[in-house]
């Protein structure tokens, strides 16, 4: 007796169990999923790999507002730069995690082909909850400081957000229909706007949660976190302050401002458009536009750092344009074109690939930027930031003609992509009409 279609998941085993031939059972199966209308099933499983991805942005964003906190914490009374924490040690803490998602994605994404990729997915988030309470936990201490444990924990917490990516990624694309296919991937990708939103929220409620001990914190402290202002946030009025609860409120809401007005368009823009304009055109025009924007700052970064609204304005198109563009796009494509035996492992070596730019952007190009500059200024003051842009404008350049390799996978089913259908319109019989809709891949 087959299952009712209000089934949360459909068993297409005992659905199809009239059919005895195997390989037809499981052609026709994948027909049904992959035709089958937009429904609660499909908002389930976007919902289940969204919150993975939520929490993943949350726990890498918010360490980019808690490091002002660590300083003020921890080297209150450090007698070099009192209140602010060392850029070896900030560095560190923030590169650790990249270090562990490329190990995860690299490792859970080889265990997904093997093991399975439900089971994996379970694992992965189990690692995360445990690691970010530890971090919650750390302390200094006379054996271990407060940055080797959080080094280590947040080492440990990037090798489950690593596992998450490969995983979320492929558990949409192999149960999504192919109609909706990217705006689901899109959907759950999009979610780390969301995070990157209530890490700044908790900075904010924190700041203001403790409020009176900041506005009385230490003017040897104060002067630590002035040495950090962000050229965008004092671009759009929300840097700096005359206590430390002001700076880290200004901060929180400055950010706020930013992630609201380029991230999160660009991320749900994706979602509305990549099953109608394709992935390719979207990568391809987010990489030409990004090239010139980083070519138009890092010729004209001067007069623009004075005129401090055409900064601000090239920074919010440049975050639309990453998240509506390469961002989610490199996400998507290794999800939907690889063959099913290896393309959880394929979209780990994809990710990890992404990440170690990131990490050679972190501990290169970071430091790089601040060539020049005199010791004791803010750290605003980035000589050469014009020239890493130059650098950046090349690479974005480069991703445009990489593109040009990649399938286009819009609206195509899963088979035809990675070669396991043998044409693009195969035959079907008047019994294949009556049992499941044909899969003609469009």
């Amino acid at each position: 007796m087959a299952a009712p279609d209000t089934a949360a998941f459909p068993n297409y085993n005992v659905d199809l169990s009239h059919v005895e031939d195997p390989n037809e059972r499981r052609r026709l199966a994948l027909a049904r999923i992959d035709d089958a209308p937009f429904g609660w099933r499909h908002a389930r499983a976007v919902v289940v790999a969204g919150v993975g991805f939520f929490t993943d942005s949350y726990d890498i964003f918010a360490i980019n507002l808690c490091s002002s906190m660590l300083g003020v914490v921890f080297w209150e009374h450090a007698t070099n730069r009192p209140g602010k924490i060392p850029y070896s040690s900030d560095t560190a803490i923030k590169v650790s995690t990249s270090a562990g998602t490329v190990v995860g994605q690299l490792f859970f994404g080889w265990l997904a082909d093997i093991v399975g990729r439900k089971r994996m997915y379970g694992i992965e988030l189990i690692i995360i909850i445990l690691a970010t309470l530890a971090q919650c936990l750390s302390s200094n201490s006379p054996a271990v400081s407060i940055t080797g444990l959080l080094v280590f924990w947040r080492t440990v917490m990037g090798i489950g957000i690593g596992g998450d990516y490969p995983l979320s990624s492929i558990i949409t694309s192999e149960f999504a229909n192919t109609k909706h296919r990217g705006a689901m991937m899109g959907a759950v990708f999009a979610m780390q706007g969301f995070g990157q939103f209530a890490a700044a929220i908790v900075a904010l409620i924190v700041t203001v949660g403790f409020k009176g001990s900041l506005e009385s914190a230490a003017s040897v402290t104060f002067y630590g976190l002035g040495l950090n202002n962000s050229i965008i946030l004092t671009a759009i009025g929300w840097n700096g302050g005359s206590t430390v609860y002001e700076y880290f409120y200004r901060n929180a809401v400055g950010n706020l401002i930013l992630i609201c007005a380029g991230a999160i368009p660009g991320y749900w823009v994706t979602v509305a458009t990549v099953d109608r304009l394709g992935r390719k055109p979207i990568q391809i025009t987010g990489f030409v536009i990004l090239t010139i924007i980083f070519i138009i700052i890092g010729f004209a970064y001067e007069p623009l750092k004075r005129s401090d609204n055409g900064l601000l304005a090239l920074y919010v198109v440049a975050q639309f344009f990453f998240n509506f563009g390469p961002n989610a796009t490199t996400f998507i494509v290794p999800g939907e074109c690889f063959p099913t035996r290896y393309r959880s492992t394929s979209h780990g070596i994809s990710a990890a690939s992404g990440k170690i730019g990131a990490i050679i952007a972190q501990c290169v190009f970071g430091p790089l930027a601040h060539r020049g500059a005199k010791e004791g200024v803010n750290s605003s003051d980035t000589p050469w930031l014009n020239h890493v842009m130059q650098i950046f404008a090349l690479f974005m350049l480069c991703g445009c003609l990489t593109s040009l390799l990649i399938p286009e996978t819009k609206r195509l089913t899963l088979e035809y992509l990675s070669g396991e259908e043998p044409t693009r319109t195969p035959r079907v019989t008047a019994s294949e009409q009556e049992q499941g809709p044909k899969r003609d891949g469009t």
